[in-house]
């Protein structure tokens, strides 16, 4: 609801001789929230300009210290607030002031014959036209305001959308460099297949590190289609029971083959219940997305994935001593195309842990990280709740 400031009280300035218009003023100054002050001398004239805000100036014609359209002129410029109203001696005197009353020096103009109720009258209509004028400079301003307002938040948003279509060009990129990559060592380990002379333990090396890839691949590829439906439409949930000790069983053989490789340890605890109702391929990438960055960004020590159950549900975690997360990262780690700065030097897209969240929140579930900050480790939890679990 719009409320104008408008003043308590409306100064009323008569320049002239007082005992000349107190009679004819006498209706106009009982109108309510109207002071009169009375000037009849440059000196008072003066004091009554610089010491208060005069709203409407009546202004003697014949006794006013300077000449009346003059007099006009300077009130506008130095107070384009108030209101001027000349008072004429007779009708002969209206050619002085015709300029400036076209010009809008002048608000009106009255001549001295006129009765009590015709000054009242005009003095509420310049109060109104006061109030009129004060109420359309504020909503003006106002107006400005929002508009100025507006046109900050389009920028900001602008310049935020130009961030974010820079971040997926470059991640998309990335992406193609990443899958490119990972089919080259494919092509690679196949081509190292066919030779006749490999030992069995390399001949399993170079076969369990093509399967390895090759779900990469196709994880990354889901994670990508996953999240781009769950920008344009909510995640569509295939729920039903299904084991979760099988889960677990086949991310520990495929995340243990790139655990192998790294040196590190890889610990899958048992499950403390088989049970879960959800959508199974979904539940299983937004786990893989957590595991596969716990083991890529894990150089030496062990990741450890568990699941409980309590009376709210299931708690999912993995725990890694890894290279850690900072305090600024966690706030934005779940956004599409971010990546930690400790982790930009590995294979990643950034929207593993996007997808996962996505995922995690259309089962009505919460993800979250906990840090003690740089080559500490971190630990993800995933927590899908009763109803779901």
């Amino acid at each position: 609801m719009f409320i104008a400031n408008l003043p308590e009280y409306f100064n009323i300035l008569v320049i002239g001789k007082k005992e000349k218009w107190e009679e004819k003023l006498s209706l106009a100054r009982q109108i309510k929230n109207t002071c009169f002050f009375f000037s009849d001398n440059i000196q008072s004239l003066k004091e009554f300009l610089h010491s208060q805000k005069n709203h409407i100036v009546l202004i003697d014609h014949a006794d006013s210290p300077i000449d009346s359209s003059k007099l006009s002129e300077m009130l506008i410029l130095d107070y384009p607030e108030s209101l001027n109203i000349v008072l004429l001696p007779s009708e002969e005197y209206l050619f002085d002031i015709l300029n400036s009353l076209e010009e809008g020096m002048i608000y009106s103009y009255l001549y001295a014959k006129s009765l009590p109720i015709e000054f009242k009258l005009l003095i509420k209509n310049a109060i109104k036209k006061f109030c009129d004028l004060v109420i359309t400079q504020e909503l003006v301003y106002k107006v400005k305001v929002s508009h100025q307002n507006t046109q900050d938040e389009l920028k900001k948003q602008h310049k935020n959308f130009d961030l974010i279509l820079n971040e997926k060009n470059r991640y998309f990129h990335f992406i193609v460099h990443e899958i490119k990559g990972r089919l080259t060592s494919i092509l690679g380990f196949i081509e190292m297949l066919q030779k006749q002379d490999l030992e069995e333990s390399e001949r399993k090396d170079f076969m369990e590190l093509a399967f390895f890839n090759s779900n990469e691949i196709l994880r990354m590829i889901y994670s990508i289609l996953e999240l781009a439906r769950s920008n344009e439409l909510r995640v569509e949930i295939k729920k039903r029971p299904f084991s979760i000790r099988k889960l677990f069983y086949k991310m520990e053989k495929t995340f243990s083959i790139l655990a192998r490789q790294k040196n590190i340890s890889l610990h899958f605890l048992s499950p403390e219940t088989d049970d879960m109702t959800g959508d199974p391929e979904k539940i299983e990438m937004a786990f893989s997305n957590i595991i596969s960055n716990a083991v890529k960004y894990t150089e030496k020590g062990e990741v450890t994935v568990g699941l409980e159950k309590d009376e709210d549900g299931i708690l999912f975690f993995v725990k890694d001593t890894g290279r850690g997360i900072s305090n600024e990262e966690i706030h934005a780690i779940f956004n599409p195309y971010i990546r930690g700065k400790y982790t930009k030097e590995f294979s990643g897209t950034g929207i593993g842990l996007a997808c996962s969240k996505s995922i995690v929140e259309s089962h009505k579930g919460r993800i979250w990280v906990e840090s003690m900050g740089k080559e500490k480790g971190s630990t993800f939890f995933i927590r899908i709740p009763q109803n779901y679990a």
